[in-house]
């Protein structure tokens, strides 16, 4: 005869199964924002629109993991988080104490790969802040873009908020 503890016993390993593969899913991200990309020496910035379009990949116990593509000011670049070296314990810290994505964009040339700026989302993708060096190159300055922002001192808000 079974019993009702391995009834409930039964019942807690299915839903935890369940939760899992459920958990587990990519999701597709796709946002635009009304954004502002300006100088870091203050005599540029202009409204730009960003997009991103991508896959969150969930970790169980590490940070989940990112893969998309970036468009800022009509420049589209590969975005990607980076988890490698983390360990177990970093992971599952990362995890539970980060309130954002921190991916790099990256471009692939000759079989060599390289960095071309670092962008932060909120976990959300609500809020975006970053840096690329495409941007830097087509206006002959360092800036950096944030969104939702009108203006410069939205933008150095937004950025202080979510780094």
């Amino acid at each position: 005869m079974i019993t009702i503890k391995f009834k409930v016993m039964i019942f807690m390993i299915l839903v935890v199964i369940i939760s899992l593969v459920i958990y587990s899913v990519p999701r597709d991200v796709d946002k635009t924002y009304s954004g502002y990309l300006y100088s870091l020496d203050g005599d540029f910035g202009k409204s730009i629109t960003i997009s991103v379009k991508g896959t969150i990949y969930p970790k169980l116990f590490s940070s989940n993991r990112f893969i998309g593509n970036l468009a800022v000011d009509n420049e589209v670049v590969k975005v990607n988080t980076s988890h490698q070296g983390e360990g177990f314990f970093q992971g599952l810290k990362s995890k539970l104490l980060k309130d954002n994505y921190t991916t790099f964009a990256f471009s692939s040339e000759r079989g060599y790969t390289s960095t071309k700026g670092n962008i932060t989302f909120s976990k959300d993708f609500n809020k975006v802040f970053g840096a690329l060096d495409i941007l830097n190159e087509k206006y002959n300055i360092k800036c950096q873009f944030a969104a939702p922002s009108d203006n410069v001192i939205e933008a150095n808000s937004l950025g202080e908020s979510i780094l």
